[in-house]
Order: C-alpha cells, then structure tokens, then sequence
C-alpha cells in the first residue's frame, strides 16, 4: 500500500519546492530530493515544528553504488545533536541549501 505524507511531509514539500518529493526508504516515507549526481538527501522522522523541539531524526546524504563518489553515507547531520540548529522549516532548508551546494 502507498504511504501518504502526513501533515509535517507536505507541509515541509510546500516550503521546499518542487526539487522535494517523498520516497519510502527502509519502510519510512522521507522527504527525499535526487540531486542528479549519483547522490541523494533523505530527511527522516520529520515532524511538526512545535514536537519535542526539533523538526528531524536526520538528515542524510548518500552515494549510490556505480558512481564516482561510491561510499555509502558521505554525511549525517541528527536532528537532536543538541545543537538547536533543525527547530523549524526555515532552519531544515537552511540546512539542506548547505548540504545540496556541497554535494551537487
């Protein structure tokens, strides 16, 4: 059966744009975007600002097997590392603006 967005998934597609879409990964439906490279960003366990302070699990990006960067996980960014940087929507694109000018 095909998992739908909940609340905080389509609000966080809204607020990002067209470049995000979901995706289940490991039984999870993630945000997800493709940067076209061999690599992705997958957000995981993303939830309303408002719940336990933190807008995330993780933030995650891969390299795909067949490609030149061919690692596994290049970076993980956690969402509760204490650090209060992931609160909200603005904070998690912030972030992810980071990470996509890094890795595209």
């Amino acid at each position: 059966m095909k998992q739908k967005p909940n609340r905080a998934l389509r609000e966080a597609l809204s607020y990002l744009g067209s470049d995000y879409t979901t995706k289940v990964i490991d039984g999870e439906l993630c945000l997800y975007r493709n940067l076209g490279n061999g690599r992705d960003i997958e957000v995981s366990g993303l939830r309303s600002e408002a719940q336990r302070g933190r807008i995330c699990n993780y933030i995650c990006v891969w390299a795909w097997p067949g490609t030149e960067n061919e690692k596994g996980t290049l970076e993980y960014v956690r969402g509760d590392d204490g650090s209060g940087r992931l609160r909200n929507l603005a904070d998690l694109k912030r972030e992810l603006d980071v990470l996509v000018a890094k890795y595209i």
